[in-house]
């Protein structure tokens, strides 16, 4: 959960963030990002700025990596920021 957090905050206030294993931001989150900035998600994560908010996620982690657990699978979108 820190991870996902650490990104919705830095896109939300312009800081940048550093993801492990993060879990993918949910509309809710994705809305109160782009809350009075609309676009801030996608700018966040377009080429220019996804450097600013790297993910790193651990082969098979079962949070995370979707090609190794089926748990992933089934509960973890794309964290949207920093791919």
């Amino acid at each position: 959960m820190g991870g996902m957090l650490a990104h919705a905050m830095g896109a939300k206030y312009n800081y940048a963030s550093v993801g492990f294993n993060p879990l993918g931001l949910g509309e809710g989150v994705r809305r109160f990002i782009d809350k009075g900035d609309r676009g801030r998600c996608k700018r966040a994560n377009d080429v220019a700025y996804a450097e600013c908010h790297p993910s790193f996620a651990m082969r098979g982690d079962w949070v995370s990596d979707e090609r190794g657990s089926k748990v992933a699978r089934l509960l973890v979108k794309k964290p949207y920021i920093g791919q």
